[in-house]
């Protein structure tokens, strides 16, 4: 076997000149490429802040939610219901749907199995549908009304004695915009929509 002495890079004999080792050069090398990517990331990253801090302009957003609301605006003389119509209290245009509950009640609010027989006329401008519901034919406008649904309704006898007309006006109403908002929701197409 062979037993002779090794040299190390340490040692070297005079006059020999040894190469460092390759594990030192090439950490070396890794740390320079590490040092020259943190050193430019860092000067993008600065550059991009005082790029948008000299360049900054102060910006007002004014949006305002969409709100879609309704409610029924009707006079009331003794028994008799009359100039019925519908505000859009909301802030968008919308369509109005009315619904009409007539019952006869009593004092104790028992109501008579047979629904009254309305003849009122419904106002221009309202179109019905198969379920009881009354569709203004145009949207109304924030703070306007809709045509008047009904112009007068009451007086009418009671089918037994004890009972008198009760006529409750519900409504409804949706955006104008999109137009099929109306079809998608209540499956009524608005005129012109």
């Amino acid at each position: 076997m062979y037993q002779a002495k090794h040299f190390s890079g340490e040692q070297s004999a005079p006059g020999i000149k040894r190469p460092a080792k390759r594990r030192q050069l090439r950490w070396k090398k890794q740390f320079a490429v590490a040092l020259s990517v943190i050193v430019l990331v860092l000067g993008m990253v600065g550059g991009s802040l005082a790029w948008l801090v000299a360049s900054s302009d102060e910006v007002t957003n004014d949006f305002i939610y969409g709100k879609v609301s309704c409610e029924v605006s009707e006079t009331f003389d003794h028994n008799t219901k009359s100039n019925v119509k519908i505000k859009n209290t909301g802030n968008t245009e919308a369509y109005i749907r009315a619904k009409i509950v007539a019952t006869w009640q009593d004092e104790a609010g028992n109501i008579y199995p047979q629904a009254p027989e309305l003849s009122h006329a419904i106002g221009e401008g309202w179109k019905p549908d198969l379920y009881g519901f009354y569709y203004c034919s145009t949207a109304v406008a924030p703070g306007e009304f809709t045509p008047v649904l009904i112009e007068s309704l009451g007086n009418i006898p009671a089918p037994e004695e004890g009972y008198s007309l009760h006529v409750e006006i519900l409504a409804d109403a949706i955006q104008s915009q999109p137009a099929k908002a109306a079809q998608e929701a209540w499956g009524y197409t608005p005129a012109g929509a």
